[in-house]
């Protein structure tokens, strides 16, 4: 008895003592950011990632955390550009040498992986719009059951569409169309596309609409549309690039925030929480933080030498339930008691 005690003692403190112990030299990660250091969509991934890779023992005495922001929202938006932000980013990687690629969204993803499969770089990726499986066709770094089948993994940015329409319509108790309002550029493309995907053989399938908008000028016209038009009943404003024809300069959706919030009469529904935050109604939306948490888990696994073959591309698994008071007391919208109990946060 005494010696199987004095067993389990050793296990628990080599256990306790792994975190420590295990890396002969400094781990270097290496994190690819598609958009800006304070984009909404980005800063929680990241942040996300990060508290996960210290809850898995990767703190900064033993590793470093390198960051690249391409910045393709604002200022590097053509195909050009992209592709040579891309250019930059694995530059860096192969200067730096690190353990492990994190690439979140879908620019850092698309202009990487063709350089880095089937390289001695272990690359996981999060916050992707586009369908694995459309990138798969082309790249064949995971099979039909998303088991990976080259140096690849990462999270799949499910947006949870459809459970977003069905908590609009127990709020507000109709079912009118919505309008979801995107920017023609690639990204914009590919979430259009992802709406499409989502709603396809649902009830909602012919009951919304896609505007695809490029300038100031276009997004204003979108929203005036929205208000007049009483068939619509909310709309999702996800206009991240566009330009201002009196300046010429190119805004992300930080810019047009207050007059989008002061010019809308109808709710906005979101897919990140984030934007809540910043002013909007709210919905039932993608958790960017913990999906940000999902792929740095997945990276932690893989520098604690799991086969990354072995861990599965897996979708955003968390979806919250949030609302903004503020801005439904603008709208004049009563949030049923028996919703605003199951909300996950209200600002």
């Amino acid at each position: 008895m005494k010696l199987k005690w004095r067993i389990l003692l050793v296990i628990a403190i080599f256990v306790c003592l792994l975190p420590m112990t295990s890396f002969s030299k400094e781990v270097k990660i290496f994190m690819v950011q598609s958009y800006s250091d304070q984009d909404l969509c980005g800063k929680p991934q990241l942040e996300g990632a990060v508290k996960a890779l210290k809850d898995n023992g990767f703190t900064e005495d033993n590793s470093k955390i390198y960051y690249f922001f391409m910045d393709t929202k604002k200022h590097y938006v053509t195909k050009e550009q992209i592709a040579e932000r891309g250019n930059i980013a694995y530059k860096k990687i192969t200067t730096i040498k690190p353990d492990i690629v994190i690439a979140f969204d879908d620019n850092a993803f698309k202009t990487l992986t063709p350089k880095l499969i089937h390289t001695k770089y272990k690359l996981i990726f999060s916050g992707m719009n586009r369908l694995p499986e459309e990138y798969n066709k082309k790249l064949y770094f995971m099979d039909k059951q998303r088991r990976p089948a080259a140096n690849i993994t990462g999270v799949y940015e499910k947006l949870h569409i459809e459970d977003n329409l069905k908590l609009l319509e127990k709020i507000i108790h109709k079912a009118g169309k919505v309008v979801f309002i995107y920017s023609d550029d690639s990204v914009g493309r590919i979430l259009a596309n992802q709406v499409k995907f989502e709603l396809k053989d649902t009830k909602y399938e012919d009951n919304y609409e896609i505007v695809m908008v490029r300038t100031l000028t276009e997004y204003k016209n979108a929203l005036k549309k929205v208000n007049v038009d009483k068939d619509i009943s909310a709309y999702s404003p996800h206009a991240h690039s566009l330009i201002d024809e009196k300046t010429g300069k190119r805004l992300s959706f930080n810019d047009t925030i207050t007059y989008t919030l002061n010019n809308c009469e109808k709710p906005d529904i979101v897919t990140n929480a984030n934007f809540c935050k910043a002013g909007f109604f709210g919905g039932a939306a993608v958790d960017f933080y913990y999906m940000g948490y999902q792929a740095g888990e997945m990276a932690a696994k893989v520098l604690r030498g799991v086969d990354i073959k072995n861990i599965k591309v897996g979708n955003a698994a968390k979806c919250k339930i949030i609302f903004n008071a503020k801005r439904a007391q603008q709208l004049k919208i009563k949030i049923p008691l028996n919703i605003l109990n199951t909300a996950d946060e209200i600002y």
